[in-house]
Parts: structure tokens; C-alpha cells; sequence
């Protein structure tokens, strides 16, 4: 380990700028999900960027796929290109052991409150880039692609074929990488780029649960917020049946992060809380808790509407189960967490959606069984949809051992040891994989507000440095797993 750390560390600060222009041409691409064509089953933007992927992995001379229809990218280094759909071909070439890189160029919604610039105009600013984008997920591309530029251009010593997938459906449904899968035999070994280092062996499993009100609203006409259930809400609004007194009653209540006016003879209330990421809910704060507790405490608001907002805000409060009573630890996983990222109102129901990321210390039917009993206890309807159950790589897996020893080595981090992952990423789907990340943390950013800076907040932002000591650890990486033998 660690014999070309030299060589890989002058040729990526050699090539900073272009990486960094590179970066930003995929960033300034607004790639959110949008509305289907032909040739882009996850809209416009995905597909835009996924071109703009083709043409930038063809240009550095890479045997280059994009399945336009599946909503993805495949591009090789030691390999023909394989036409999409070619799992024969595939099987053809399984005598060359394959490893592969993932990672996404779709991003969530841009959301607001955003400081130092748009959403989709890139900004290098003090060592950082800042875009929609930025860490989640674009950088792992540029990544990946500059990984094989120096196991090429420095005629590093790496026999596996390298796949390299770059997919548009990652932050909404993951089709992208089912798509892939059932026309393809996914490599033997993979690593995801959409977490961070040392390195996740494994990810909680995720249930979605929609709860709705027993009865309609009387006197409000909306309560509203979220576009994106892993997003824990930042900003909501309520708006109610214009009354005088009411106005007064609650203007006369305003906080610094709820605010009440009158619109078109409405009376609104807007709540800001703090975004983040819903697996992750720790310094958030559900901006739909703090609308639905301001309102449930004014008196003159009806009875019905104040019992709906209360037990909203007692769901919407909490971000570990404790409503639905299941709690629970997991020694590898950690806490089960539940969070809000969606308010609704239908047909006058007030509707409630929520992400549970959980352990393989409590089974899926236990979690959906405590929603339909609570269900049972308040009356509210609860929808309840398993999307993945957790999965973990031993410890002992070869594959583990190899990257913790070179991240060990490279970091003098003796101690480190690999996470399980909160979130959930294309991992899962892949026979054998382990999560890294699109930079190597070991710096400060500038001063942001809090809720700034992160994936899925306002201001998401890379470090440059880190991106580039990302790549070198993980040229390392690839190295060394290249020596792991084949499975037999």
C-alpha cells in the first residue's frame, strides 16, 4: 500500500483546475427530477446532465454506454464498451474480475434561503464550491472519472475492469439503478461515492408511512410544505378563513421563525425551521411542528382544528418513533429515526408523510404493526411501504479489511473504523458493496448559518481539497482491492 501516493498526489493537484472546471459545468446543470420524455424518464435535467456526463467521460477516451431509456451512465476503463441490455456479454467478460464506482447527477430541490448564490450557479468560494449538488452527488462523478484518468495516465498497476456508473434517479426512487441491474450483472465489487470516509459497511433499511387526519379541517384551508420525504421540512405554511380577531390573536403571537399576515382575505402563517437530511435529523428542526403547535395553542381557533394540529405537532416534534412506540437501538445501525419531510392537505385532511430508517435489531412488521395500533388508537389513517430491509457487510469481508488498511495508512488515522449508514444509496441494490464519499473532511468550512452547507441544505457546498485528497485515497483504494482475489 501507499508505493504510488506520490505520484497520484502530484498528478491530481496537477490537474485542480480542470477538475474544479469540470465540476462546475456538471453543477450549473439544474438536474431535480421532472416530468417524463422520451429519453429522459426522470425529466429534462437528469437527462441533461447525464449528456453532459457522456460527452465529458468520451472526450477523456473511456469506452462510454448511456442507457437514455434506463436513465443512466456506464462508462470502462479496461473494457469495450458492453451495449446496454448485454448481460450475455457480461457473462462473457467475467473472467476479468470488475469493480465498480457509483454515483448520481440528480440532486433534490434547491429549496431557499440560499446566502451566497443561486441554487445552480456554481461559486468557489474560500476552498469550497457551492451548488445544488455539490456533495450530493456531482463531485463523485468528476471523481470517478479523474480515479480512472490517473490509473491510466500514470499506468498504475490495475488489472480489474472498472465500471464506472453515473445514474438520474438516485434522490427519487432509485429506478436508475434497477434499471441497471436487470440488464446488467453488477460488478463483483463496488464502491458507492455518496456517503464519506473511513468508509459504510452497510445501510438501515427504510419504511415511508403516510398518516391522515380522521376528519377534515373547519376553519383552515391549507397546510402545506415539503417536496421531498428525506428532506426534513424547512418551510411550511398554514392558511385559514380570514377573522379579525384571530389575525390579531395570532399576529400578536409571531416568533422570529413564524411569521402571520393577511393575503387575499386569508390569513397565512409561514413557519421556517431548519432543513437537513431525514436519516441524519440531528440540529433540524421540523418547520411543520413549529406551525402546527403555534396554531394549536390559539384559543380561537376551533375545537376540531386544534385537536388535528396538536397531534400533528406531537408526530411532527419527535424524529426517533416515539408516537408510533418504536423506539429502538441497533448496536451496528444505531437509532431507528422517523422524520417529516411532506405536509398535505386532501379533501380537507390534513396528511403527514414520514421516512423510518431502521436496524436489523427490529423487524419490518414490528414498525408497520406499532403505525396501524396507533392507527387504531387516534383514528388517523396510516399507509405503510417497505422499501428496503437494512444489510450489512461482515467485518471479515476482504473487501472491508483492504479498504480499512488503506484508509489507515493514508489517513495515519490508526483507530478508524468503518459506519453503517443512516441513509440509504445505490449500495443496496449491489451484491457487494461499501459506501465512501466525494471528499476527505479535514478542514473547517467558512462560518454558515446553522441548516447551511450540507447535502439536501441551502448552500451545499464541497471542499476542493477534500475532493481531491477523495480521489488519491480512492486510486488507493481501488489498488487494493484489485488485489483481492476473485470469489470463488
Amino acid at each position: 500500500m501507499g508505493l504510488y501516493k506520490e505520484q497520484i498526489h502530484a498528478y491530481v493537484q496537477c490537474h485542480r483546475r480542470e477538475i474544479v472546471a469540470e465540476l462546475k459545468e456538471l453543477l450549473a446543470i439544474s438536474s431535480v427530477r421532472g416530468e417524463a420524455t422520451v429519453g429522459a424518464p426522470f425529466g429534462p435535467g437528469p437527462a441533461a446532465a447525464l449528456e453532459y456526463c457522456r460527452q465529458l467521460y468520451t472526450k477523456h477516451g473511456y469506452a462510454t454506454d448511456l442507457d437514455a431509456e434506463g436513465g443512466y451512465l456506464l462508462s470502462y476503463y479496461n473494457s469495450d464498451v458492453i451495449g446496454h441490455g448485454d448481460i450475455q456479454a457480461d457473462r462473457n467478460s467475467l473472467h476479468r474480475k470488475r469493480i465498480g464506482l457509483f454515483a448520481h447527477v440528480d440532486t433534490v430541490e434547491p429549496g431557499r434561503d440560499w446566502i451566497y448564490t443561486e441554487p445552480f450557479i456554481p461559486l468557489e468560494k474560500d476552498g469550497f464550491l457551492i451548488c445544488r449538488g455539490a456533495v450530493d452527488n456531482k463531485a463523485a462523478v468528476i471523481m470517478s472519472l479523474y480515479c480512472a484518468r490517473v490509473l491510466r495516465e500514470l499506468a498504475l498497476p490495475f488489472s480489474s475492469r472498472l465500471v464506472m456508473f453515473a445514474g438520474g434517479n438516485e434522490e427519487t426512487g432509485m429506478q436508475d439503478i434497477r434499471n441497471y441491474t436487470a440488464r446488467h450483472i453488477p460488478p463483483a465489487f463496488s464502491l458507492v461515492c455518496d456517503t464519506g470516509f473511513p468508509f459504510y459497511r452497510g445501510d438501515k433499511g427504510r419504511i415511508v408511512v403516510r398518516v391522515s387526519s380522521d376528519r377534515a379541517f373547519r376553519g383552515i384551508r391549507d397546510f402545506s410544505g415539503g417536496k421531498s420525504v428525506n428532506v426534513i421540512l424547512g418551510e411550511g405554511q398554514v392558511r385559514l378563513d380570514y377573522d379579525e380577531a384571530l389575525y390579531g390573536a395570532l399576529k400578536s403571537k409571531e416568533t422570529e421563525r413564524v411569521k402571520v399576515f393577511v393575503k387575499t382575505q386569508e390569513i397565512v402563517v409561514t413557519a421556517k425551521g431548519i432543513s437537513g437530511h431525514g436519516a441524519v435529523p440531528k440540529g433540524s428542526l421540523n418547520a411543520g411542528y413549529l406551525a402546527a403547535q403555534f396554531l394549536a395553542e390559539c384559543e380561537l381557533i376551533c375545537d376540531r382544528d386544534r385537536r388535528i394540529l396538536a397531534l400533528a405537532a406531537e408526530l411532527l416534534k419527535h424524529y426517533y418513533g416515539e408516537p408510533f412506540s418504536i423506539e429502538n437501538t441497533d448496536p451496528d445501525f444505531g437509532p431507528l429515526t422517523c422524520t417529516n419531510g411532506i405536509i398535505k392537505t386532501v379533501d380537507g385532511k390534513l396528511e403527514l408523510t414520514f421516512d423510518i430508517r431502521f436496524g436489523k435489531a427490529i423487524r419490518e412488521d414490528m414498525i408497520i404493526d406499532a403505525c396501524r395500533e396507533w392507527s387504531q388508537k387516534t383514528g388517523w389513517e396510516v399507509q405503510a411501504e417497505l422499501k428496503s430491509r437494512p444489510w450489512i457487510l461482515d467485518r471479515e469481508n476482504p473487501y472491508v479489511k483492504a479498504l480499512l488498511g488503506v484508509y489507515r495508512e493514508f489517513t495515519g488515522e490508526a483507530n478508524a473504523e468503518p459506519h453503517v449508514n443512516a441513509g440509504m444509496t445505490y449500495a443496496g441494490y449491489l451484491p457487494c458493496a461499501v459506501e465512501t464519499g466525494p471528499q476527505l473532511w479535514k478542514r473547517i468550512p467558512f462560518p454558515m448559518p446553522a441548516g447551511h452547507g450540507g447535502a439536501h441544505q441551502p448552500d451545499e457546498c464541497v471542499s476542493v481539497d477534500g475532493l481531491l485528497e477523495a480521489i488519491e485515497l480512492t486510486v488507493e483504494m481501488l489498488l487494493e482491492c484489485d488485489k483481492v482475489p476473485p470469489s470463488v
